[in-house]
């Protein structure tokens, strides 16, 4: 037999011998399942067995952006209908967040006997929950529905505490988040109006007031996509997680005028994410009315105050605008009697004593003028002052 006929006939034999074994053992031959074994070449690189499965270890919730803004990350959990979780393997760092949402309709709740977690999950809803800060890393804790018959159908995970990582860019991306914050440079905190966007469906308030021109500060505090449209204003802007959003009024939109404001995502204003924004009368900005400026163009009053000591007055030099009511208030601050005389006004108070007080109104053209106190040797010993009009 030449050697190629030899070789097939050996073979068809060594086959024909395995698939009688098998047949006597009561097993179809094609029915067996075939697990090569990977037998490790030191020298050569890892090599996938055939038939075997990519990864094998922990599932990864994805990360989202945390909602203070802080770089940590969110670990993401579902609560699936009838009886699952979306991962049931989590990694998460001690004081890490889970966000675990229900986006079935059945009732479920999220279960750590260990750590003392119980926390319901409303269908729709997003829900907090906060890892303790005293956790070990390699810890392992088991998850699960505690509603009956859910844990026993499947609904059960493992929770492995892992080291915390440091977000990428943090140091770079600290203050920027600073600057995102309104403040002194940015937007005056009390003229500015604060809106949030709360998860999932919501508006932190449903009525708003604002004046023409006026900032609306809008800050999505949750994990989910929103954002914060006015049609009728051509406003549409997107809200990220955590990052705080200017929104400009128009200057030209009518006072008592009302819109309405909501979020597009679909189904999130059918939820009840929408809100009336009412316009209003713009409030005075505190001091303003009392500013030189706007008394010179309105007339309108301005207050200073003088005190009277032994023997001075506190101050020696006043400047006032012209054209304008300034009203002086004048204490005698000490404890022998004084007077506020200016001749060239024909100002002459009555004689105060310790403690008592009194105005004066002013409204000259500019020069400069001599405020005494007219009690014998008052003056004489210094109690006089210098009043200039611009």
């Amino acid at each position: 037999m030449r050697r190629m006929d030899r070789r097939t006939f050996m073979f068809m034999t060594s086959a024909g011998a395995t698939g009688a074994v098998l047949t006597a053992c009561g097993n179809d031959p094609d029915d067996v399942e075939l697990n090569p074994t990977l037998i490790p070449v030191e020298g050569a690189p890892p090599t996938l067995a055939p038939f075997a499965t990519p990864g094998g270890g922990a599932v990864e919730a994805t990360p989202a952006e945390d909602e203070g803004g802080s770089g940590a990350n969110v670990v993401e959990l579902e609560a699936e209908d009838p009886y699952a979780w979306s991962v049931n393997e989590l990694e998460a760092a001690p004081g890490q967040v889970i966000l675990v949402t229900n986006v079935g309709a059945l009732e479920h709740d999220f279960v750590i006997d260990e750590l003392e977690i119980n926390e319901e999950l409303p269908p729709g809803e997003a829900v907090e929950v906060t890892l303790p800060d005293d956790i070990e890393v390699g810890e392992s804790y088991i998850y699960y529905c505690s509603v009956p018959g859910h844990r026993e159908s499947g609904m059960e995970g493992t929770l492995t505490i892992v080291e915390a990582a440091t977000p990428a860019g943090e140091d770079e991306a600290s203050p920027a988040a600073a600057e995102s914050t309104p403040g002194e440079d940015e937007a005056d905190s009390s003229t500015a109006v604060e809106l949030e966007a709360e998860d999932p469906y919501a508006w932190s308030a449903t009525e708003l007031e604002a004046a023409p021109g006026q900032v609306i500060m809008v800050t999505n505090v949750g994990a989910l996509e929103h954002d914060f449209v006015i049609d009728e204003l051509e406003i549409n802007v997107d809200l990220p997680p955590g990052e705080p959003v200017e929104v400009t009024l128009p200057d030209s939109v009518e006072v008592g005028e009302s819109y309405i404001y909501f979020c597009s995502v679909p189904g999130h204003r059918e939820s009840g994410m929408e809100g009336t924004l009412t316009i209003v009368e713009a409030s005075p900005v505190e001091g303003e009315e009392g500013a030189p400026a706007e008394s010179d163009e309105s007339g309108a009053s301005e207050e200073i105050a003088v005190s009277m000591v032994e023997l001075a007055f506190e101050p020696a030099e006043l400047t006032i605008p012209s054209g304008a009511d300034v009203t002086v208030a004048i204490t005698n601050d000490g404890v022998l009697p004084h007077d506020f005389v200016i001749d060239e006004l024909e100002i002459h108070t009555d004689l105060l004593d310790g403690g008592g007080s009194t105005t004066v109104t002013i409204n000259a053209e500019p020069g400069t003028y001599t405020y005494y106190c007219s009690v014998a040797g008052h003056r004489e010993s210094g109690m006089e002052g210098t009043l200039t009009i611009e």
